[in-house]
C-alpha cells in the first residue's frame, strides 16, 4: 500500500493481484458448479439467456445499427420495456405467474399458458419504444423543452458547418494532412 501527498491511495503489488485473482477464479468456480446441483439448472439457465438476449438485447442491436435516432434515452425506455413485459408475461419454468394475458391464454393444471409468441411480442414492443423515446428525447432537448443540463446523454445536436470546421478556427499544416488518407508504399 502506498500512501501520496494528502490523499490515500492503494496500491495492490503484483503479489497480491495474482491473489485476488485465483481466490476470485475459486469463488467462481464454486458458484458455478453449485449451480448444477439445482434440479433443471442447466436447462433453466440455457432458456433465460437465450430468451433474455431475444427479448432485450436484439432490439438493442437492432436499433444501434440500423436507426440513427437511437440514443441513450430510447436504449434504458427499450431495456425498461422488454423486462417489465417479459415479467408480466410470466413463465413456467422459473415460476413467474402470468400477469399480462394474451388472446388465447388458457388455465390448464393451475398454471396460464400463453398461446401467443410472447417473446416476439415484447422483442417488438422493446424495438417500437427504443426509437419512439429517442426521438422524443431528442426533441425535448433539441427544442429546449427540457434544459441542457439534464440531458446525462447528451444527445442535443451540435450544430456544425458543412465542411466540418468551426467559423474562426485556423487549420495548422499538420492537421491538413491527417485528414489525407496515407499511402501504402509497400509493394
Amino acid at each position: 500500500m502506498a500512501v501520496t501527498g494528502d490523499s490515500l491511495f492503494c496500491v495492490a503489488s503484483d503479489k497480491e493481484l495474482q491473489w485476488v485473482i485465483r481466490l476470485y477464479i475459486v469463488v467462481a468456480g464454486l458458484v458455478g458448479t453449485s449451480l448444477t446441483y439445482l434440479d433443471n439448472s442447466i436447462m433453466v439457465f440455457w432458456i433465460l439467456g437465450s430468451d433474455l438476449t431475444y427479448t432485450i438485447l436484439f432490439p438493442q442491436l437492432i436499433c444501434v445499427l440500423f436507426i440513427r435516432v437511437s440514443n441513450g434515452y430510447g436504449a434504458i425506455a427499450g431495456y425498461l420495456v422488454a423486462v417489465v413485459m417479459r415479467l408480466l408475461c410470466g413463465e413456467p419454468l422459473f415460476g413467474l405467474p402470468v400477469i399480462l394475458q394474451f388472446p388465447g391464454c388458457i388455465l390448464k393444471d393451475g398454471v396460464y399458458i400463453q398461446r401467443w409468441p410472447v417473446k416476439t411480442i415484447c422483442m417488438l414492443s422493446a424495438l417500437v419504444s427504443i426509437p419512439m423515446v429517442s426521438y422524443v428525447a431528442s426533441l425535448l432537448f433539441n427544442k429546449g423543452i427540457l434544459p441542457e443540463r439534464l440531458d446525462v446523454f447528451k444527445v442535443k445536436s451540435q450544430e456544425a458547418p458543412a465542411d466540418g470546421a468551426r467559423e474562426g478556427d485556423e487549420t495548422d499544416e499538420n492537421d491538413k494532412f491527417a485528414s489525407e488518407p496515407m499511402l501504402d508504399t509497400k509493394c
